[in-house]
């Protein structure tokens, strides 16, 4: 092999990026966002708080992928519900982010669900319902599920 093509394969490793997504320790990093999976229960003000102290804000799930990517995460934690970061609190059946107040546009309720018994205006990850939604009281006790978003870092190497 001649140094000019050693050279170019040289550069050419130094210049291969992948994308990856730079979280902390104990969060988990899924296409451009990290999440953090609460160990105690919480009502659903006390878990945005809690998200916040982490400079995050509770979970906005806005794809099918992230969705299902949660599902098969939260499965190994069982027997917990998780809270899910938005609201119809203001207009009964107009599903708004707490953290922004934009509409949300991606659902997956369970079969039975939204049901809005006694004023149920908060959303979790229902762990009788294989981690599809439910809709809840606000102030009963769940776990949080932050988010932040952190966009893709290039590492290069």
């Amino acid at each position: 092999m001649k140094f000019g093509q050693i050279s170019g394969l040289f550069s050419f490793l130094i210049y291969v990026t992948v994308n990856a997504t730079d979280c902390q320790d104990r969060w988990v990093a899924f296409e451009g966002s990290c999440y953090l999976f609460g160990h105690d229960l919480i009502h659903f003000t006390e878990a945005e708080e809690y998200c916040r102290h982490h400079s995050a804000h509770l979970v906005q799930v806005e794809t099918k992928a992230e969705n299902m990517f949660l599902r098969d995460f939260l499965r190994d934690f069982k027997l917990a519900d998780y809270w899910i970061g938005m609201t119809d609190e203001t207009v009964e059946g107009v599903w708004k982010w707490y953290s922004n107040n934009e509409d949300v546009e991606y659902f997956d309720w369970g079969p039975t669900e939204p049901q809005n018994v006694n004023n149920e205006d908060c959303a979790v990850f229902g762990d009788t319902l294989d981690y599809q939604w439910a809709d809840v009281k606000c102030a009963t006790d769940r776990k949080a599920l932050c988010e932040i978003s952190t966009g893709n870092v290039d590492i290069i190497g």
